[in-house]
């Protein structure tokens, strides 16, 4: 809690007696329009969430007083809802006040369930007369953990966005084959890879020391470590993606080394067990960093040159077509430098150095391999991404907005040179280490909420930024208007409370994550690190929308659609196959307890529908339970923390065989559309009005075509036309050919 009070006011005063609690201080303020007790928190309230607000009020003057109350969202300085005026303060005694947070939202103001509440303002009226202190303390919320039994959706699937990438399904340094659609070889480990000795500083992540990566198996080149991720992911039928270092320092023998010696650069707080002499950089007093080391304890500089000989190296090892078919990122979390490899870059990381070596490196990698695509800045942290950067003309601007805008004014005034082909960002939440000092119930709903930071532009981050981020949505805006050609990558996420892969929770966000990624456009995704097989984190991220039937079936290379729903408790997102055949609905249950039945529109769709489930029962890849639609909808019942995948294939017409599914996706389908194509936000389908919750009025027959049965009229007349003069000319020939011989009837559907 911080105060951002002002005027004539007291934060610690001593509390007049008889407090029937005995509490000896309380906040104190003058009656008086300048004063004011504003007191901010970094956790945001959710307005739908609180119940009653309950404090203690002084007032020390004989003459009545009077305390105003508001409510503040968003930065914490915008009023939200309407100002409550508390009764007269009878005066010399203490009184207990108790207000309903439904006063908040009468009158002329309402204020919706899902309104961040993180602030609130005290103003002591002095139009009562009274002009001396008024006391205020034991200031209590009471909350309630909201449910819902029933919810709704609306959608139009007519309406429809981007298409899902097969490279939302990555993952970080996974050790061998398995579901992944991508491969990251990445971390701050690699930052300082030394490729021709298959050695690595291990940055803070590990006091700062050169190890070397199995010794023994050094010799042939193709067992350095990554190679052998290289050739893993190629078993796993997956993109890789490669960290290039640019930070300019590698390791330069194979001998164990540490970057803070503390026979060279004394005692320090804690040092590596195995190998006590390696310390972290921190003196005794845990406050003052070691300073003045030599980069040279362990590393040789190195340039863009070295980053081309390891490119040769790959080209030679796995082929130039494999070299073209993965994705580089230059380096990794460079704003994070001064303090994971301060023992060779202490010195704070500006966007002149980020400039710097984009440039170098890229022209050096490109004037080699022009095919190559290339990904950066590869910054971690909205605060870095929304850092200001000056300008020569004009005011500063954000840190994105001035790399993108960069990356298009460097193509314009350079024949077309492009930098860089993705632009990309590690997409972790922020909100989350403000959780852990809540309550179950508070944790479970604050974590539900993380991934509107991607995309929410009325949505504060519950963390001390408390602005909003919507840093995704952001993102794109930037590239279109800047650098259209660029595609979008966050190589870096998780959601799983303190990275374990069995936390369920977790996984249920994860897969909300993955929609969202969908829904905004991005192109590449690799969750951190690898999840362990058989975890729910495993299920989540490359089962439960990829290959949830064990056959290849998958959201990949369907078009995003967007679900309404009744309730912020439920989330939803569409996707309808490439042949309007198929359709997807993902369910997120986001309430702490109880159940809720949920009734989603599927126009068309008659029969059994299967349905998949992610829930702390469901945690682990299984048959799918066949659930029967009504006409137009159907109705499944979701668990508390859950996720829900409904599958639902169109109905067929006639005498046809049962729809496949289809076969698991090869190397070169994986493999995201040049960076020239920009995928397209909307189809061309003309504005409908969305489909309640309702049965559709049936037509006269169905399509056994690859047309959806509500496509327009357009299409469906010409098919219905060249059918009808088909089944007329098959007709005439059965006639012709059973002239005086005695053939079965021929029959052929017209309809349509």
């Amino acid at each position: 809690m911080q105060s951002w009070s002002y005027g004539m006011f007291q934060m610690n005063a001593a509390a007049p007696a008889g407090l029937a609690s005995g509490g000896a201080f309380a906040m104190a303020l003058k009656p008086d329009w300048s004063t004011a007790l504003w007191l901010h928190g970094s956790l945001n309230f959710v307005y739908g969430d609180l119940v009653e607000l309950r404090m203690q009020l002084y007032n020390s003057d004989f003459k009545p007083a009077k305390v105003r109350l508001s409510l503040c969202g968003g930065d914490a300085s915008s009023q939200v809802g309407a100002e409550v005026e508390t009764d007269s303060l009878p005066p010399r005694q203490w009184v207990t006040t108790t207000y309903s947070f439904a006063r908040f939202s009468q009158g002329v103001k309402p204020i919706s369930a899902s309104q961040q509440i993180n602030a609130m303002k005290v103003v002591a009226s002095p139009l009562s007369g009274s002009t001396d202190w008024v006391y205020v303390t034991e200031v209590t919320v009471v909350g309630t953990i909201r449910s819902i039994d029933t919810a709704t959706a609306t959608v139009d699937w007519r309406q429809t966005g981007r298409i899902v990438s097969p490279m939302l399904f990555g993952v970080n340094m996974a050790p061998a084959a398995g579901g992944y659609t991508s491969n990251r070889w990445g971390g701050n480990a690699v930052t300082r890879y030394a490729w021709d000795l298959d050695v690595q500083n291990r940055a803070r992540d590990w006091f700062y020391e050169n190890i070397p990566n199995e010794a023994e198996q050094v010799e042939a080149s193709s067992t350095s470590a990554s190679d052998r991720l290289i050739e893993n992911t190629l078993a796993a039928s997956a993109a890789s993606v490669i960290t290039i270092p640019t930070l300019g320092f590698v390791p330069f023998d194979r001998e164990h080394r540490c970057g803070f010696s503390v026979a060279k650069y004394g005692a320090q707080t804690r040092t590596d067990p195995f190998h006590p002499d390696c310390g972290n950089g921190q003196r005794r007093d845990g406050i003052t960093p070691v300073t003045g080391n030599n980069a040279s304890d362990t590393s040789r500089p190195v340039g863009p040159e070295y980053a081309v000989a390891w490119l040769d190296h790959l080209a030679a090892q796995h082929g130039a077509d494999w070299l073209e078919r993965s994705w580089f990122a230059l380096d990794n979390e460079p704003n994070y430098w001064p303090d994971t490899h301060r023992d060779v870059h202490p010195q704070p990381h500006t966007y002149d150095d980020l400039w710097s070596y984009t440039l170098a490196y890229s022209l050096a990698l490109r004037t080699t391999y022009p095919k190559l695509r290339l990904a950066g800045p590869d910054y971690a942290g909205f605060q870095a991404l929304t850092d200001p950067v000056d300008r020569e003309r004009g005011d500063p601007v954000p840190f994105l907005e001035a790399f993108v805008s960069d990356l298009g004014e460097y193509e314009r005034n350079h024949g077309g040179t492009r930098l860089l082909d993705v632009l990309d960002i590690h997409c972790y939440p922020e909100g989350k280490w403000d959780a852990t000092r809540l309550d179950p119930a508070a944790d479970h709903m604050l974590r539900m909420r993380l991934t509107r930071e991607l995309w929410d532009e009325s949505f504060y981050v519950e963390s001390w930024l408390a602005r909003p981020a919507f840093y995704l949505r952001w993102a794109r805006q930037l590239i279109a208007t800047h650098a259209p050609w660029l595609n979008l990558s966050c190589t870096e996420w998780n959601y799983q409370k303190g990275f374990s892969d069995d936390d369920v929770v977790g996984a249920v966000i994860s897969v909300d994550a993955i929609g969202v990624f969908a829904r905004e456009g991005v192109d590449l995704a690799n969750k951190w690190s690898s999840p362990e097989p058989g975890s729910v984190a495993d299920y989540a991220l490359l089962h439960f929308l990829h290959n949830f039937d064990s056959q290849g079936s998958s959201i990949v290379g369907a078009a995003y659609v967007n679900i309404e729903t009744s309730s912020d408790l439920i989330g939803a997102h569409g996707f309808l196959s490439s042949d309007g055949q198929r359709v997807h609905v993902l369910l997120i249950c986001r309430q702490y307890e109880g159940e809720v039945k949920v009734e989603v529109p599927i126009p068309g769709y008659e029969g059994l529908v299967d349905v998949y489930r992610l829930d702390a029962r469901h945690v682990v890849p299984s048959s799918p339970e066949t659930t029967p639609s009504m006409p137009g909808k159907i109705v499944v019942t979701m668990s508390a923390a859950s996720a829900i995948l409904i599958v639902a294939n169109q109905k067929q017409v006639g005498l046809t065989s049962p729809a496949r599914p289809p076969s698991p996706l090869s190397l070169s389908q994986l493999l995201p559309p040049s960076p020239s194509r920009s995928l397209p936000l909307v189809s061309n389908s003309p504005p409908l009005p969305p489909l309640a919750a309702t049965p559709l009025p049936k037509t006269t027959g169905e399509s056994q075509s690859t047309v959806p049965s509500w496509a327009p009229a357009s299409l469906a007349a010409p098919l219905t036309v060249s059918v009808g003069i088909m089944a007329v000319i098959l007709f005439a020939l059965c006639v012709w050919m059973g002239r005086g011989l005695r053939f079965p009837t021929c029959y052929f559907p017209l309809a349509l």
